[in-house]
This record gives structure tokens, sequence and C-alpha cells, in this order.
């Protein structure tokens, strides 16, 4: 062996035997730099643990002697400490004797110490030593023994000898994941008092108040399912007020018999909402606004105090309503001259009035009222003869046929051959009522509210004179006026000016020869008794009467097909509620002569928004056009209705239902078609959760 290798073997013997020299501290035991009872290492030797519950003899106080249950066994010896048949090995809180037991309620008494480790007051040797919830805690450590989220502390509700068991199923509610069986877990329920009750969800049957019960509203009976949520929002249908979000509360559709998680029950295409507000029944697929002919127009509500950005626009924004312009209603009045010539006129009238006439009026326009007045002239003078009488009603305004025909057999029949009659005389006072000025005296009429003239012609009826003569007039158009003995007598022109205002037509019927036919004629046109071409009505019959039936209905048909009305749409407001509709929600309605092809909403007929000659007027220079001047009966029209916001209505809980009646008026006094149009303010279903 070489001198360097034996050098180098000493050198590294002299080392080790330093290393091994007891001051080189190796027997001394290891530091715990951690304070954590692990050494220097962080594992090292577990401390004493006498008993082998995993508990330090340091923890269980073994220099004390510490007794905890009076047992006479120190707990450093007793697997029990606090005498709860739960050994201290489970209630240490884990294996590892170098941590600290465990202490669930954190009230500074250590579980294996603490009859009531997790403080539920509830003592832990009545706590069963299972873990019901799954989740690695003992019940008799575990705050929620039934892991539902709510304590157990306020679950037994500080009667821990006999705890809470709501639905009583002989579980207790701490212990039970559906305290009031309602198939909805607890831990979904929670704490809230949703529908402000007093009454917690877990424990209420009805959390939203709806009238359906939590049990209806879960979706199934299965615990391990969430609560449906019907219209997908993130609330379900327990409570959510509106499962379906139609706008129609869950209770009303209790009410109503509606589905809650159908938003359009019967399938019809017709939100619940609407046909509840509208008063249409939501259960009949056959019955809707939309069947009925009227039109929805929703109207939410914009705050003025907090306005939408953007506002909420109605919908639809505008809507077209298809109308049809045939007169439904006309009173029809004859003013028969009784003069002697007219013997055969008069009775051919009477022969024909109820049984021919009036039905074929009424074919022509479905209500058509009939009455019956006379005239001669004036018995003043060298006019008229005596028993003369310048106007004289024998029926006002009737729909009885029957009483028609008893005037009409009334009718007197005398003297003559002294014309002119006294035909303006007896139109005035029909249209006006003034009794004055004819002569003999008569009685002022009687008629009631919502009628006019003489005769009582209805309001919105068309009304119609049918004058039967075969004379000319006295004070009419061509002149023949009387002289200063009838100065009271009313001239063409106040007679022309009041059948006007009152929208009169006047059909003449000329008998014989052509003797009074010009005034006729003039009196026609006057009051815009015309056809479409000009041709004033005007029909002339044999002087024995022959015809004259045909003649009447021929009259009264024409207008009813061919003599041109001006047409306007009016809204016309529901007065059973305090809004109105048509100032709040129609911004404007106009005319539309588009030629777009509209289906009726009643009939499914495929109508169309005519293009008229001439075209709708601008009546208001506002750049929209608002009437149509000239179209014939039975002319299909369109309107367009534009909604403006809703700035004004307040939303409630409930759905708010608004009626306009949109008329369409012909001439300004009959209406010959209308539609309801509604305005729907939505309701606000509020969700509280708390």
């Amino acid at each position: 062996m070489s001198r360097i290798l034996v050098a180098i073997l000493v050198l590294a013997l002299a080392v080790l035997a330093a290393g091994c020299t007891p001051d080189s501290g190796d027997d001394l035991p290891p530091i715990d730099v951690a304070g954590d009872r692990s050494d220097a290492d962080g594992v090292g030797p577990p401390p004493a643990d006498y008993d082998g519950d995993t508990i330090s003899d340091e923890d269980e106080d073994r220099p004390v002697n510490l007794d905890t249950d009076g047992d006479g066994m120190a707990d450093w010896q007793d697997d029990d400490s606090d005498g709860d048949t739960i050994p201290d090995a489970l209630e240490a809180g884990d294996a590892d004797p170098r941590t600290a037991p465990g202490d669930a309620d954190g009230d500074g008494q250590p579980n294996f110490r603490d009859p009531d480790s997790d403080g539920n007051g509830i003592f832990d040797a009545v706590e069963s030593r299972d873990d019901l919830d799954r989740d690695g805690i003992l019940d008799f450590a575990d705050l929620d023994d039934d892991g539902d989220g709510i304590g157990d502390v306020l679950e037994i509700d500080g009667n821990p000898a006999l705890p809470p068991d709501f639905d009583g199923d002989g579980i207790p509610d701490y212990r039970d994941t559906d305290s009031d069986n309602d198939t909805i877990l607890d831990r979904e329920e929670g704490t809230p008092d949703t529908d402000g009750d007093t009454v917690a969800d877990r424990f209420d049957p009805d959390t939203d108040g709806d009238d359906w019960s939590d049990a209806e509203e879960a979706g199934d009976a299965d615990l391990t399912t969430p609560a449906v949520d019907t219209d997908l929002d993130t609330v379900p249908d327990f409570r959510d007020p509106d499962s379906d979000a139609d706008g129609l509360a869950d209770d009303l559709e209790r009410t109503a018999g509606t589905s809650r998680t159908n938003p359009d029950s019967d399938g019809d295409g017709v939100n619940d909402m609407i046909e509840v507000a509208a008063g249409t029944n939501p259960l009949d697929r056959g019955d809707s606004p939309r069947t009925r002919g009227d039109f929805v127009f929703l109207e939410p509500y914009n705050d003025p105090a907090n306005p939408p950005s953007p506002p909420l626009d109605p919908d639809p924004l505008e809507d077209t309503l298809v109308f049809s312009t045939n007169i439904q209603v006309a009173d029809v009045y004859f003013l028969v001259d009784c003069t002697g010539s007219m013997g055969g006129e008069i009775a051919n009238l009477r022969a024909s009035i109820s049984s021919y006439v009036i039905p074929g009026l009424r074919a022509a326009i479905p209500d058509v009222w009939i009455g019956v007045s006379h005239f001669d002239d004036l018995p003043i003078g060298s006019y008229g003869s005596s028993g003369d009488y310048g106007y004289r009603n024998l029926q006002n305004i009737t729909s009885d046929a029957a009483a028609a025909q008893t005037a009409a057999n009334s009718l007197p029949n005398h003297y003559g051959a002294d014309g002119p009659e006294s035909h303006v005389v007896a139109m005035y006072a029909a249209v006006t009522g003034d009794n004055s000025r004819t002569r003999p005296a008569i009685p002022a009429p009687s008629c009631p509210a919502g009628t006019w003239g003489y005769p009582c012609f209805r309001d919105g009826a068309v009304p119609v004179l049918i004058v039967i003569t075969d004379a000319p007039m006295h004070n009419g158009p061509s002149g023949n006026n009387y002289g200063s003995d009838a100065s009271f007598a009313p001239t063409w022109a106040e007679t022309q000016a009041a059948l006007v205002g009152r929208s009169v037509r006047v059909i003449g019927v000329n008998s014989g020869g052509t003797y009074g036919r010009p005034d006729l004629e003039a009196v026609a046109r006057a009051t815009g008794a015309v056809d479409i071409g000009g041709t004033p009505l005007v029909y002339d019959i044999s002087s024995d009467g022959t015809g004259l039936g045909d003649q009447v209905i021929r009259g009264v048909q024409t207008i009813a097909t061919a003599v041109p009305l001006r047409i306007d749409a009016v809204p016309v407001d529901d007065p059973s509620d305090t809004v109105n509709a048509p100032a709040e929600f129609i911004d404007y309605i106009e005319a539309n002569a588009s030629g777009a092809s509209i289906t009726d909403p009643v009939s499914g007929e495929v109508r169309i928004c005519t293009v008229t000659d001439p075209l709708p007027v601008d009546e208001t220079g506002d750049g929209r056009p608002d009437y149509f001047p000239r179209v014939l009966p039975g002319t299909s029209v369109c309107f367009d209705i534009h909604a403006k916001q809703n700035w004004t209505v307040p939303a409630t809980r409930e759905p708010q239902m608004f009626r306009a009646t949109i008329q369409v008026m012909g001439d300004g006094i009959t209406i010959l078609d209308e539609r309801e149009v509604f305005f729907l303010v939505p309701p606000v279903v509020t969700i509280v959760i708390g």
C-alpha cells in the first residue's frame, strides 16, 4: 500500500471518530420548530397516547389526571372521557394525536369532553354515530345532519327534547331532507319566505302563494330531481308567480281554469293572458279576440320617473283592419200626396206595404224601420181645400209592419186639382220636428232620446224620404212660392238646409206625366240621392199607381248599392272604465287604399284594401290620408291603426284590458261596420325571494 493511500485512510477515520463524540448533540430530542407536535423533520414519532384514542395524553391533561365523566378513570386512560357512549377516537376529529382534538361547535370544549359536540341541544349520547348526509362528518358532530344547508340549531328550534317534525312523518326536521313533504328538497327551498306569509318556504305548502301547491309545481315526485322551471327563467315554478311567463299570474290561471305551464292553453295561437283579459274562452280554440274579429295591441308601461332605454313600443306598432261598407240600418218614411188624383197610388201602397214593400226593403238593408205620413196643401186662401193638411204624421218610425199597414190604410184621398202642393212644408216638418210652420195645427212630436224629427228617426240610421206625388211643389226648387198669407211656410232654402244637415236622402216617385218630376229631381240632387253616374233617384209610375212598390224598393236598393258615401273611421272609447283608450293608446288612424289583400278575421274571407277613385283625402294636412270621399256601399275598405307608446297607464299585478271600438261611418251618420280594438297593459309579476 502506498504511503499516500495510508494517509487518506487515517484522515477519514479521524473525521468519523470526531462525529461520534458526545459533543455532537445527536442524543438530544428533535427540536419542534413548527410548534405542531412534530419533530424537526415534520414527522417523527407521535406524542404519548396511553389509551390509544388518537388524542395525546397532553391534550387529555394527564398531569392533573382530569376525569371529565367522573367515572374514576382519568381522561388520558378513558376511551370515552365524557361518558357519552361515543369513543374518544371518533370524537378526536382525526387519527393524528399531533393535531388538536376536534371542537365541532367551536365552544372551546373539545368533542371528547363535550356532551353536545355540535351544540344543537341534543346530547351526543342520543345522536346517531351515523353520517346521515354522507358528508364525512358523523351526525353527533355535524352542524347539519341532513345536509340541507339549514343548521340543526335552526331546525330543532330550541326544542331538543321533542324536535319539530313539520310533516308528521316521524322524522324530525333536522334529519328530514323534505320537511313539508312537498317532494322538493329543503336544500332547494331553504330559509326564505317567498310569499311573505311568515311561513318559511321549507314549511310552506304553497311557497309563492299562487294557489298551486308546491307538490303540484315540483314537476314530479322524485326528490332527487330539482324542481321544474317551466319558463327557464332560473326561478322554479314553486317560487315563480307566473310559471309559463304568459303574463297571467298562476293564481289567475287557477281561477280561469287555464294551464299554468302552457301560455296558450287551447292552442289557438292567442296567449292565455290576452284571452282572459279580453273575455274570450281561453279553453276554446274557436273563441278568441282573433275569431271575433277583434284586435289586441300590447301596451307595456314606460315609467316616466324611470324611463326604459329604449322605450317599450306597442306590439304590434300598427295593424290593418278591413271593413265592409254595406248600409246596415235605415229609416224609410213615406210622404204621400193624398190629393184627389192620387187614389190609385194610395190604393197600391195600401195593398203592398206590409206584404211586399217592407220585405223588399229589408232584403236590401237588414234593419229597416218604416213611417207613414201624408200632405195635401196649406188650406189657406186660394191654396188647398177644407180638410187639407200641410203635413200630417200617421205613424212614427217603427219596426212593426202591421202598424205601418194600419197607417197606410188610414191615408185619406180628397179634393185636389189645385196644385202645386205642400211637399216642402211636409219635408221641413218631418225633418225638423217643427210643428209651427204648417196648417192646420198639428201636435208637437213626442220622441224618445236617441231619435229626432217629427216621426222619430233613429240616430245612426240612414234617413230616407219617399215622396210620392203627381204635382209640383209650393216653395219648391222651381219656385211656385206661397204668398204673404202663408209667409210662415218654410222656404226651399230652409228645407234644403234641414235635409242636408240631417243627411236625408229624398227619393221621388213621380206618378203620371212629368208635371212633378222637375222638383223631385232637384230635391234628389240637393240631398245626394243620385247614383254613381249622377242620375237622381226619381222613378216614374203610371197614374193608376201600378209599379209603385217595385219603384220604392228599387230606389232603396239603389241607396244601398249605388249612391256613394263618405267613409270615415272613428274610434269610440268604452265608457265602462276610467281610461280613454283612443286618447291614451291610438296615435293616428289612416285610410289605406293600397290594394293589399287582407283576411277578414271573422269570415275568413280574403278582402281587398280597395284602391278607390278618388283616393283617400288628407283632411288634416298631416300627410296622412284620413277618409274616403266617395265609396259605393259594399266596397271593402281598410284603415291602419297606429298605436302609441304607453306612458300614462301603469302596470298592475293583473293584466289590464282597455277597449275602443273603431266605427266605420257612412256620411258621418250611420255605422257601416265596426271592430273592437283592445289595448292590453301587461301586468308586473314580481318575484320576491326573502
